[in-house]
């Protein structure tokens, strides 16, 4: 494990972290709030302990697969951890747990939140809620690869630690295009959806940091009512469809504009997660009409709302769902746990691995009928090799497991079995919003301290898609080198854990 290289990458990130920080604090003056010291003096500590590292870790040290866990886990770390410091300098927190829940479920852009009542908080701490959102959306250490100088193998390898979905997708060769052709995607719709929401009305402040939180998924609003605040449709539509675009890989979008509409209706995953989409609207919309007190386009336009915020992990509300018949919540939970699609910002297990599991079984099944004959699994006519497979496997027996686990443990500290399993199922798939009292109605202040601690680890763990976290626990991660050409091995290949010895 050479911590030189780790140290100095965590500390060119604190760096950019640091830099980030500018924009609120431009605002803070801009409407001369209190809270411009503690964004100054945010920055002077995060950009003096990224500098320090720089300085003191140098250049020197191997890069390998471990070193890409160690330096993603712990810049989502590094970057919760300085990211909280604007909440307690400014005193809008009541305490560090606090803070660090904020800024992680920010980053990880889960959208659960402490605070009780947004409108007394300053714009430019409700403008760095809605920016860590947007920060991690696309991941920091994505933007962290793409705004700094190449660094050839290790830029890949980060890369493929920290993008979700079953397999990191290049769009270009060099890995640092892919990940600026992924950013300016993203920052296209993001001005797309800011303009849409000015025109129908919104003020700037508040169409920037709703669409932050939009395509980034998170869910952060300026509003106590969420987006049911605002009572134009148009808004609600506006902000339904950038949601369901950044439900979607955005390789997609690269693809199809490079070789046109033909990739949208060749994809399996795109045309699955629409037909999810579509029919749990529907059977929503029909469970609304007929025992709610909704007209017909009121339901449709609720129930597409919330099944969008819900699958695509951004956790915004129109109304208050833990009122709805049980029928759709539970529809709803299940949306918890499938997802957008690998390569989106959303959270969840993600619709390619459903797909890559479906198949999976359906496979086993004609296994049984036909024992000799030799499948193979395909996606969008490609292949997939058996070790993607068993990854997938793996990642969902350790997604139900923790799921599991978790609460049992939650349910411990009080909460009823709706909320424990609705807070874990939250966190996890990085939702944001559960039922009871942290539903769209209420908050995570309540949870217990011991449970903020875990619902936090849940949030990167989900954001981190489980196995990057969860390698470094592995007392063999610690003592064990690899070998060289096991130096790119994939997530799900665990087979450099038996070999001893590497030289650099």
């Amino acid at each position: 494990m050479s911590w030189q290289i780790i140290g100095n990458m965590l500390g060119r990130l604190l760096i950019v972290i640091a830099g980030t920080m500018l924009i609120p604090l431009v605002l803070a003056v801009y409407y001369q709030e209190q809270v411009i010291w503690a964004f100054t003096g945010s920055i002077f500590l995060t950009l003096a302990a990224g500098l320090i590292l720089l300085l003191v870790m140098g250049k020197g040290g191997s890069f390998g697969f471990k070193e890409s866990c160690a330096v993603v886990t712990l810049g989502w770390l590094c970057a919760a951890f300085f990211g909280s410091l604007p909440y307690i300098f400014s005193g809008v927190t009541s305490s560090f747990l606090d803070a660090f829940f904020e800024t992680m479920s920010g980053f990880t852009t889960t959208g659960a939140s402490i605070f009780t009542d947004l409108h007394n908080l300053p714009q430019s701490i409700l403008f760095w809620r809605s920016l860590t959102h947007w920060l991690g959306g696309m991941g920091i250490i994505v933007l962290f690869i793409a705004v700094l100088p190449s660094t050839g193998n290790t830029s890949f390898q980060l890369f493929k630690a920290e993008v979700p979905g079953p397999v990191a997708e290049r769009v270009k060769p060099r890995i640092q295009d892919t990940a600026r052709i992924l950013w300016l995607t993203y920052v296209a719709i993001t001005a797309a959806e800011i303009v849409l929401l000015v025109i129908f009305g919104l003020p700037l402040l508040e169409a920037v940091n709703h669409a932050f939180a939009t395509l980034a998924t998170g869910g952060f609003s300026t509003k106590n009512a969420s987006v049911g605040h605002y009572t134009n449709p148009a808004v609600q539509y506006t902000i339904a469809l950038f949601m369901i675009l950044a439900g979607v890989n955005f390789a997609l979008y690269y693809f199809v504009l490079k070789n046109g509409w033909k990739h949208f209706l060749k994809d399996s995953e795109f045309k699955l997660y629409l037909t999810i989409l579509a029919v749990f609207t529907l059977l929503i919309t029909s469970n609304l009409y007929t025992q709610q007190q909704y007209g017909l386009e009121a339901a449709f336009r609720y129930a597409l709302f919330q099944v969008a915020s819900i699958m695509t992990t951004t956790g915004f509300a129109t109304a208050d769902f833990d009122k709805w018949p049980d029928f759709s919540k539970y529809l709803l939970f299940v949306l918890m746990f499938i997802g957008g699609s690998a390569g989106s910002t959303a959270g969840g297990i993600k619709i390619a691995r459903i797909l890559i599991l479906f198949k999976n079984s359906i496979l086993a099944l004609k296994q049984i009928l036909h024992p000799k004959a030799v499948y193979s699994i395909r996606l969008n006519g490609q292949p997939f090799s058996s070790k993607i497979s068993n990854t997938v496997l793996q990642f969902f027996f350790f997604y139900i497991f923790i799921f599991v686990v978790a609460t049992i443990y939650m349910s411990s500290l009080g909460l009823n079995l709706v909320e424990a399993m609705s807070s874990v199922a939250a966190t996890l798939g990085n939702v944001g919003p559960g039922f009871g009292a942290i539903g769209p109605a209420g908050n995570y202040a309540g949870v217990a301290a011991p449970g903020k601690v875990v619902l936090t680890f849940l949030m990167l763990l989900g954001r981190l898609e489980l196995f990057t976290v969860l390698v470094l626990f592995l007392p063999e991660f610690w003592e064990l080198k690899l070998t060289k050409n096991r130096r790119c091995a994939g997530f799900g290949d665990y087979s450099w854990l038996e070999q001893k010895t590497y030289k650099t």
